[in-house]
């Protein structure tokens, strides 16, 4: 997996949208935490997280300057990425885990249970998926809200 950004193809597609000015190209090339530290403030698209008891983490989704980065516990920023749709394909959204939880204030309920139904399998799935704070369990190979 990488997880590294291409600074230099970064820069250069925000400078031919118009997206970074000479000034924050200088200052990004003199600092190499302050992209990083505007990146961490763009908007949060979603956050997936998980926590087993024995192992817990998280990634987020930021939208920044008309792209998409993920946001990758313990491995940094990958992306960017063009589209929703791109980065909520990546392989980050794909395997099985153990006690997911899904949080959006953007992302429609059809999106989260797209994203989630990849990420239960039945397997992993006694616990569910908590999404939006309501839980979903896998049946019938479909996730289904279920009360506590």
């Amino acid at each position: 997996m990488e997880w590294e950004i291409d600074y230099d193809a970064l820069f250069k597609l925000l400078v031919q949208r118009k997206k970074l000015s000479k000034k924050k190209y200088d200052a990004y090339l003199e600092d190499e935490h302050a992209l990083k530290d505007d990146l961490s403030a763009g908007k949060t698209i979603l956050k997936f997280s998980w926590d087993d008891g024995s192992y817990s983490g998280g990634h987020c989704v930021i939208q920044w300057k008309g792209l998409y980065f993920i946001d990758a516990c313990e491995m940094g920023y990958t992306g960017p990425f063009e589209t929703l749709e791109e980065v909520l394909g990546h392989e980050v959204f794909s395997y099985p885990i153990e006690y997911p939880v899904l949080k959006s204030d953007v992302l429609s309920l059809d999106q989260l249970l797209s994203v989630a139904c990849r990420i239960v399998s039945a397997e992993v799935s006694g616990t569910g998926i908590y999404v939006n704070g309501t839980r979903y369990v896998l049946q019938d190979e479909e996730l289904v809200p279920r009360d506590e």
